[in-house]
This record gives C-alpha cells, structure tokens and sequence, in this order.
C-alpha cells in the first residue's frame, strides 16, 4: 500500500485537533449561551412576576365582576318582588279602604234606623195603654181614622160610630191640629183619585148636637161650640142646592184649605177623636 507524505491519513492527526478545537468553542459558545440566557431569564423574572399577579388579580376581577352582577340581579329580583309586595299592599289598602266606605254608609244608615227606631220606642211607650189599637195618640188626644174603601157612611152613622167606640167626631179647633190631620191624610190617602170622595167627615155641620137643624145657618161643632176659625177650600162654604149641611176634610196640599161642605147623607170615611184611657180611667 502506498504511503507517500501527500497520503489522506496524514491529515488525520490534524482533523482530529480541528475538531477537538471546533468541540471546544461550541462548548464555550453554549457555555456562553447558557450564561446569556440565565441572565435574561433572571432579569425578566420580575416581569414574569408581575404578569402572573396581574393575570391573578384579572381573574380576581373577573370572579368579583361575576359575584357583583349576581348580586345586582339578586337585588333587581328581590326589587321586582317588594314592588309587587307594595302594589298588592296599595290594592288591599284600596279595597280596605272601599269596604270602610262602606261599612261607613251602613253605619249611617244603621244609626239613622236607630234613631228612628228609639223614637218609636218612645213614641209607643208614651202610646202604651193610652190609646187602643188602631188609635194614634198626637197632643193627650186619641184619633181614630176609618180608613176603608168599602166602609163608607153619613155623617150622623159616621158619627154614631165614633160614639160607639167611646169617642166623637173630631173637632178641629186649633192649626196645629188641622195641620196633624191633613198630614196624616196625605200619608195614606196619596193616591187619592177622586177628591171629592176622598174627605173625611169631621165633627161639624149647621146642624145642632141634638140633631134639629139651624136656622140661621150657624156651623157648631158637635159639642156644642160656634165655629170659630175654618180651614175652608177657596169658595166654600157655598151650600149648594141648599143641601150642604155638613163638613169634611180633605187631604189637600195646603192644610188651611182643606174643607169642603157636603150633604149630610154622602157617604165617606171619618175620624174620631177620644181621651187618653189613663185620663178618661182617672176621671
């Protein structure tokens, strides 16, 4: 085999130092490398730091953000809720207030009947064994009103009725007691249809209480005293035919002209007047 001074493994020996060489300076260049490199790592680690906290405190944000919204929606709920709470309260307020109202105008009313009906009470006290049933008692005075449609009389049966009940025909001597009578008669005569059928034979006429006739045309009550005052319908008297002898009243909207003169023999209802039971008992 040739081995001449140019032959390839004569180069060995210095390939084999070139490359130990060239290990050498890639060891220290990584050698340097790795210094660099731990250097920067050291001072970027603040850096590094400081995003790892920031990072921490944003998801920190994030979880508060997301307990702050669930929190407002709680409190938007619970808003919602006592806003209803309060418009349920305001209605039931309305209506309490609506049922006072009413219980109000019933209390009006109520106490409106009591008193009306104490009044009763105490006019039916007062009444209690005065007058008999069927008898109003008005002033110490008893009236009795023949009232039926289908009981009709003259005046003398009208007033024979009046006698046999222990009273009389009704003597009107006073305002106060036509205008009580023209009061009770509109109350239950109101209505009326036909007004001359309507009166009420009351304890007058031109005849004397013994029964002869007048012949001066003089009204007498019945027991015995001259007219003196008349509550007379406009133009009555007025005797006509000459065979008016005879009073009644009327249930006419003015009192002080409510009589008329009638034949005797007419027939119509009637009143009668008589004293107390206690009064005529302690006679």
């Amino acid at each position: 085999m040739f081995r001449g001074k140019g032959s390839p493994r004569s180069y060995y020996p210095l390939l084999t130092v070139g490359l130990g060489v060239l290990n050498a300076i890639l060891l220290v260049a990584t050698i340097i490398l790795s210094v660099n490199c731990y250097k920067g790592s050291e001072k970027n680690l603040p850096l590094h730091q400081n995003m790892t906290q920031v990072n921490r405190e944003l998801k920190q944000l994030q979880t508060n953000n997301s307990d702050v919204i669930h929190e407002k929606e709680t409190i938007h709920r619970k808003l919602d809720e006592v806003l209803m709470d309060h418009q349920q309260i305001r209605l039931k307020v309305e209506q309490l207030r609506s049922q006072n109202d009413i219980l109000q105008v019933r209390k009006d009313h109520l106490l409106d009947e009591k008193k009306h009906l104490l009044s009763s009470m105490s006019t039916l006290e007062g009444n209690c064994g005065l007058c008999l049933p069927g008898r109003d008692l008005q002033k110490s005075t008893c009236y009795y009103f023949a009232t039926s449609d289908d009981l009709l009389k003259s005046w003398k049966s009208s007033r024979d009725d009046c006698i046999s009940r222990g009273a009389e025909l009704v003597v009107i001597d006073s305002r106060e007691k036509q205008l009580y009578i023209t009061e009770t008669l509109l109350a239950i005569n109101f209505n009326l249809r036909n007004l001359y059928h309507g009166g009420f034979y009351i304890g007058l006429s031109e005849e004397c209480t013994r029964g002869t006739w007048s012949s001066q045309g003089t009204w007498t009550w019945v027991h015995g005293a001259k007219l003196l005052e008349g509550y007379w319908m406009d133009g009555e008297p007025n005797d006509a035919d000459g065979g008016e002898d005879c009073a009644a009243t009327y249930p006419t909207r003015n009192p002080q002209k409510a009589w008329n003169d009638i034949p005797c023999s007419h027939r119509l209802k009637w009143i009668c007047e008589m004293a107390p039971q206690r009064a005529r008992v302690s006679i």
